[in-house]
């Protein structure tokens, strides 16, 4: 019987938020302000910063701020000039009063609400703004990724489209839509997209990272490794590539090659307890107990909260074929952290709790536990673990055999 108890990283899907004339980068004194009034530079009459564009402060000085504009451009300004993000909507309120069919002024507020992580109310305003008669391209932009935020990615995917046809045939424009397509489970769609992005950037590694993640979900295995491979000969240090590729290869069966891949990313990522979950379960699958156990038992130190390495520790320790890895006592132990971790609700973790029990020779409660982890699991199942429930009621523990 082989049990699922591999875990593949999340490849990080790119949602980039391009808030029209921002910046983006983070204020030292994670302030930020908005422009109550209308800002000049120096003195001049050259704007600094319109009402209700967003700023970041930098410094803060006898009632001035320094600050930086949506342009870029930083400037000493009076504090009674800006007022701060939890009381600018009457900033805005105002701002809409005074213009009620001025699109920019609702693309201004849409920025706020992004701030906010009120992506609703972005894109509510962004499309107010387009009924507007507003057109530009990097609205259909900025509305698409709200959209993606709160994982509409059928109408994040339309609004990339359009911001397309509008004339940006960016990168950016490309790799938000190509993630919308992965997320929404269209590897067709972010294939297409990918293919143009590598066209366009050949040497970029995540372009290949993103592109074989949806050769993977196709099941199309080999070509999935051509693309983890490239990335990983394009940057070594692409974790993502090289754990995708090890996963890819324990699909395969290939768990020399896993255990190898998974190494490698512990050398980069030496705290990272998932890449010692999985070398430890291609470990075990290649024969090798001991090197699994050191890393399950590694992964539980460096994330005390991490259920899989739990109870791949457990069942291993409760069923191994070779009578000296086995240790009951231990199984117990980890697997009684591991159903508290999850309150008792998973069936595999009870499973792993029966399965000490019985390694103990507490067959009254193995009987018990895999009793209530069978009642927890679906019909299709149920027959594999009704037979070693047979084998508890029989008085005998369960062994798992080498593959």
């Amino acid at each position: 019987m082989r049990r699922a108890a591999l875990v593949l990283a999340t490849v990080p899907l790119l949602v980039l938020v391009a808030v029209v004339g921002w910046s983006g980068e983070v204020a030292p004194y994670a302030v930020v302000s908005l422009a109550r009034q209308q800002m000049l530079l120096r003195g001049e009459p050259v704007v600094f910063a319109e009402p209700g564009a967003i700023l970041s402060v930098f410094e803060k000085n006898e009632g001035k701020l320094m600050v930086q504009a949506p342009s870029g451009q930083r400037a000493w300004v009076l504090e009674s000039s800006t007022t701060t993000l939890r009381e600018g909507e009457k900033v805005f309120n105002d701002l809409i009063r005074k213009k009620p069919k001025e699109p920019a002024v609702y693309l201004l507020r849409a920025n706020y609400w992004a701030y906010l992580s009120q992506h609703e109310k972005a894109i509510a305003d962004s499309t107010r703004a387009l009924s507007l008669g507003a057109s530009d391209a990097s609205i259909y932009f900025n509305r698409g990724v709200f959209h993606a935020m709160l994982e509409q990615y059928d109408e994040a995917i339309q609004d990339y489209t359009q911001a397309i046809k509008n004339g940006d045939v960016s990168e950016i424009v490309l790799e938000n839509r190509a993630t919308a397509y992965l997320a929404k489970g269209d590897d067709a769609g972010a294939m297409q997209d990918y293919d143009t992005l590598i066209q366009r950037a050949p040497k970029n590694a995540d372009y290949y990272v993103r592109r074989g993640v949806a050769w993977r979900r196709q099941e199309d295995f080999g070509k999935a490794i051509e693309d983890f491979s490239r990335a990983i000969k394009l940057d070594p240090t692409n974790q993502a590539a090289i754990g995708s590729r090890g996963f890819v290869h324990y699909l395969q069966g290939d768990h020399a090659k896993a255990v190898q891949d998974f190494a490698l990313e512990i050398k980069l990522a030496p705290k990272s307890a998932l890449a010692h979950n999985n070398r430890g379960f291609n470990r075990q699958m290649v024969g090798d107990y001991r090197g699994a156990l050191a890393d399950y038992e590694k992964a539980i130190e460096l994330d005390p909260r991490y259920p899989m390495a739990y109870q791949n520790a457990a069942w291993l320790l409760a069923t191994c074929s070779d009578d000296k890895c086995r240790n009951g006592k231990r199984a117990l132990e980890l697997a009684k952290k591991l159903c508290e971790l999850r309150n008792y609700e998973e069936y595999s973790d009870i499973k792993a709790l029966a399965a000490a029990h019985a390694e103990l020779g507490d067959f009254e409660q193995a009987v018990k536990q895999q009793q209530e982890a069978i009642g927890k699991m679906t019909a299709e199942d149920k027959s594999t673990e009704t037979e070693i429930l047979k084998l508890y009621q029989a008085r005998q523990p369960y062994r798992v055999l080498p593959e």
